[in-house]
């Protein structure tokens, strides 16, 4: 049986870094029913969502949802991005895919997901947990990324932890890309918005659905690299 994740320390000090005002970050998501943008945090209201509560916790993705301390408490909203569009696509679209699996992926699977660019409106402090970062907390470097989905839920008291310690985010390595770094980024509630739309560049790129025309040819040639067949 595998050891439980290490709770975080209190008080909380890990390392910290920077994400400067005017970076551009890549993000895969699902707008769902209210149409997210692409600098929208997701709420963490939805059914789905709420279908998963085990305590105060709703573990749907790594780190993701906590609820606030607020009097009814809510859960509070993340955004998730990264530089890197294989990292975007790999802890997405690809994250439960296992090594040895050959399976074509089904088109639908990309159905309503968005590749878009986000650039930060302001500073970012976010609390780094990534590789040897970790050492700054007497942690081995894949303290937190080696439990699978099944374990989400152990992870999630160290975004709390974060949010409650005043970090915008928490930086990361890729658990299915150790190449790249990932960041989850909550919702401050602070007038200044932590995120504006960028408009596609020269050397990122987006696409309004992952499932039809360019945005299809290009996630099928990107995974195609990594022996992955798409159903046509």
């Amino acid at each position: 049986m595998a050891r439980p994740v290490a709770t975080p320390p209190d008080p909380f000090e890990p390392a910290e870094d920077l994400v400067p005002a005017g970076t551009v970050l890549l993000r895969v998501y699902s707008p769902g029913r209210s149409n997210r943008a692409p600098n929208d945090f997701n709420p963490g209201t939805s059914l789905a969502v709420r279908a998963t509560q085990r305590d105060d916790v709703f573990p749907v993705s790594r780190f993701s949802f906590f609820l606030d301390d607020a009097e009814p408490a809510r859960p509070v909203p993340t955004l998730y991005a990264s530089p890197s569009e294989n990292v975007a696509l790999w802890e997405t679209l690809l994250r439960d895919r296992a090594p040895d699996d050959t399976d074509a992926l089904p088109r639908a699977l990309f159905r309503g997901r968005v590749l878009a660019q986000v650039r930060a409106s302001r500073d970012l402090r976010v609390a780094s947990l990534a590789g040897a970062d970790m050492h700054t907390l007497n942690l081995p470097p894949d303290e937190l990324i080696s439990p699978g989905s099944d374990r989400y839920a152990e992870t999630i008291p160290w975004a709390r932890a974060a949010w409650r310690a005043g970090f915008d985010g928490i930086r990361y390595v890729s658990r299915r890309d150790p190449s790249g770094l990932a960041f989850v980024f909550f919702d401050s509630g602070q007038s200044a918005p932590s995120f504006e739309r960028a408009r596609p560049g020269d050397l990122l790129q987006s696409f309004d659905d992952l499932s039809d025309g360019g945005g299809f040819d290009w996630l099928a040639a990107r995974l195609a690299r990594w022996g992955i067949v798409t159903e046509l």
